[in-house]
């Protein structure tokens, strides 16, 4: 069955000898390459289809698909890397006395190299290299210049400096578990085109930053658990932030945003239906937490007052947050900032602690 929120992934269902439906199997097409994962029943199911459109190769376990390297251990966990990828970026040569002004305009084709080695930086970014996102966001948003070209040779360093970076995705189990957003923003640390160069006074916005992730049922009840990433995010805050609370409590509208579309994602594959009026059911049946380290953010989201702050214009973004913390199984929660391994996603900092989670 063709997944509603994707059509370009698909699940095998077929009734137990309880009556109730088991998941099989499920396959993700990208143009004609499918990626599939599942049990014998759904492999017979997908080897079928080979049989009647010809399959040029089959390969598991380990693969290569869409730049990225899988590859499935013998505990159930899948890595992913990009080695290969790595390893074929490649430096934009300036002659010694180009950079003595880093102000300089580019030359055409310095400009065209710059385009191509950051959409690279993107495509790594947002495949696997999620601790590199704050760097590339504010490389995009820079004027490009002589200046632009030095700090991305420093980020190409950073990158290759470890080619082997790897993401593991463990064996959780999505019928007993949940998505959990976790969350953070810094204030007034890069300008409006989202580049952190600049003066002071003209940094004036804000960066957030989330990680989606799907979650244990140990890490949603506040243990220690696992997770894997399903989706994350480094981005320019799109309005000024008065205050660090108002930067945060955006941020949190974001993660509550993200965190009901992986919702909806993981109840397909649960087999629930997200159309017509089962779907808002539905939702509020798949576990969903926004973890925050802004106490000001957590105690306002919750609070059943009629005060929304002294920022009278967030307050239909806390009204809005306040009525998704109202429905089942939603949590808005807290941790303290020496937790929150995202804020590397907002700011240049050491990304340790990022990478370690």
């Amino acid at each position: 069955r063709r997944s509603p929120l994707d059509q370009a992934s698909w699940f095998l269902w077929k009734k137990g000898t309880d009556g109730k439906e088991i998941l099989h199997g499920n396959i993700v097409s990208h143009v004609d390459d499918l990626l599939f994962g599942g049990d014998k029943l759904a492999e017979a199911s997908l080897r079928s289809v080979g049989e009647e459109l010809g399959f040029r190769e089959l390969q598991r376990d380990s693969f290569s698909w869409c730049g990225k390297q899988f590859c499935r251990h013998r505990d159930g966990t899948v890595t992913l890397s990009m080695k290969a990828y790595h390893e074929n970026l490649k430096e934009i040569l300036l002659p010694k006395h180009r950079k003595s002004d880093l102000q300089a305009a580019l030359s055409p084709y310095e400009q065209r190299q710059l385009r191509a080695l950051l959409g690279a930086f993107q495509w790594l970014v947002a495949q696997v290299r999620f601790d590199m996102a704050f760097t590339v966001s504010s490389l995009q948003g820079e004027k490009p210049s002589v200046g632009t070209i030095v700090r991305a040779t420093q980020a190409l360093a950073e990158f290759k400096r470890q080619p082997d970076f790897a993401i593991t995705f463990k064996p959780i189990n999505p019928f007993t578990g949940g998505v959990m957003v976790v969350t953070d923003a810094a204030l007034g640390n890069v300008v409006a085109s989202g580049t952190s160069e600049g003066g002071a006074l003209e940094k004036t916005w804000s960066q957030a930053c989330y990680f989606a992730l799907l979650a244990d049922s140990d890490l949603l009840a506040g243990r220690t658990g696992h997770f894997n990433v399903l989706d994350t995010r480094s981005h320019r805050v799109p309005r000024v932030c008065r205050s660090s609370y108002a930067a945060e409590t955006l941020g949190a509208e974001e993660a509550f945003d993200i965190g009901i579309l992986c919702r909806g994602f993981v109840g397909v594959a649960r087999g629930l239906a997200m159309t017509g009026r089962v779907a808002e059911r539905n939702l509020d049946s798949v576990p969903l937490t926004v973890v925050v380290d802004a106490k000001d953010v957590h105690d306002k989201g919750n609070s059943d007052t009629t005060s929304f702050g002294s920022q009278k214009s967030l307050a239909f973004t806390v009204a809005w947050l306040r009525s998704v913390l109202r429905r089942p199984n939603t949590a808005l929660k807290w941790t303290s900032t020496e937790n929150m391994w995202v804020d590397a996603g907002t700011k240049h900092m050491d990304l340790s602690h990022l990478r370690e989670t």
